[in-house]
């Protein structure tokens, strides 16, 4: 008889196969920051959400910090607070890239820009109009 397959217990909490999967590839995206604070962390995971981003699919579950694998089951299962305010893009502070010229920054989260997808002057319109704001 084969031994059972070890599941993460973040994980086994999933309530279906594709819900493990997604927690297990965002656990795998988010352990490049697993040295960085458990706050940026949790605005990165948000930040995947938000934008859908594309998550790896070779995953070595092995070697992935138990932080992040908490941080992504609870960002798939819904129970993660977004700390960006619902931010789909995100730079260090250091950098100014080429696409955040004409955003307003959402959040700034351990030396980290977050942004929404709106441009400064929409969201200036928008705020002038008591729209929702980042």
């Amino acid at each position: 008889m084969n031994a059972p397959l070890t599941i993460p217990l973040c994980v086994a909490a999933a309530t279906d196969e594709a819900q493990r999967t997604h927690i297990s590839r965002l656990a795998c995206y988010l352990d490049q920051w697993g040295d960085y604070p458990p706050r940026l962390v949790e605005a990165i995971a948000a930040t995947a959400l938000n934008r859908d981003a594309e998550l790896p699919e070779n995953l070595e579950i092995s070697e992935i910090s138990d932080m992040c694998r908490r941080i992504a089951r609870r960002a798939v299962l819904g129970v993660l607070n977004d700390p960006t305010g619902g931010a789909i893009r995100f730079h260090h502070a250091d950098e100014w890239p080429h696409w955040a010229r004409g955003l307003a920054p959402c959040a700034e989260i351990a030396n980290h820009l977050f942004y929404s997808s709106q441009k400064t002057g929409e969201k200036e319109a928008e705020e002038q109009q008591g729209g929702l704001r980042c």
